[in-house]
């Protein structure tokens, strides 16, 4: 059942039996809180913008997303073929094309900095880009009641406010409880994001059909 901001401070309440002005002040920390636990700990496909754009010639930055959390994928067209761009880190990328103004087709790509990415080889020519993200969804208020968490996870959101009220009430045993509930609910909702992405439950595989040996498997 989907909740509203309104329903999430009032559950929050009820369920601490907690409706001291202090304690009410702060369940907007918890609330916002538990939104960025949700945002590290999902895999949700909901969370996923795309951002489209172009890498330009001879220059081996590409700006990133305001907001984002996690880069998933980075690809360019290049002759009309799409290339999934392979994550390193920046000395990987150091060691692989260690001179910048030499040009090629992109193969891979680093995080930089948490605005700019790294690719290579440097581009030898413009080519498009498309980068898929997880971004944090608007933050729910009174003049924004619902959003992804509250419609789509309500059981998690709730446990993850419950924790961060637990905590502030110095209820840590009960914190155990609420952090046990929180996590199985998580394991539930990463199954539900893994099932998502199959075809009748069957393994994932490499496009020519053979067992995915780059993640380790299924």
């Amino acid at each position: 059942m989907a909740l509203t901001y309104t329903q999430l401070r009032t559950n929050i309440i009820q369920s601490t039996e907690n409706d001291g002005q202090e304690f009410e002040d702060q369940l907007n920390q918890f609330i916002a809180r538990a939104e960025t636990r949700l945002t590290m700990d999902l895999d949700d496909a909901g969370l996923t913008s795309h951002q489209y754009s172009q890498v330009v010639a001879s220059d081996p930055f590409i700006s990133l997303p305001s907001g984002f959390t996690i880069v998933q994928s980075l690809n360019i067209t290049a002759n009309g073929t799409r290339i999934n761009l392979l994550q390193r880190d920046v000395d990987f990328i150091a060691d692989y094309w260690p001179v910048r103004a030499s040009v090629g087709t992109p193969k891979y790509y680093a995080l930089w900095d948490d605005v700019t990415a790294i690719i290579a080889p440097t581009p030898v020519s413009a080519f498009p880009v498309e980068l898929a993200f997880i971004v944090p969804p608007t933050a729910i208020t009174s003049a924004t009641p619902t959003n992804y968490y509250t419609s789509q996870t309500p059981n998690a959101i709730f446990y993850a406010c419950m924790i961060e009220a637990e905590l502030f009430n110095k209820n840590f045993d009960i914190v155990k409880l609420w952090v046990e509930l929180y996590t199985k609910e998580i394991e539930l909702l990463r199954n539900r994001a893994r099932r998502a992405r199959r075809d009748d439950l069957e393994p994932h595989n490499q496009p020519a059909n053979n067992a995915n040996t780059i993640t380790g498997g299924p």
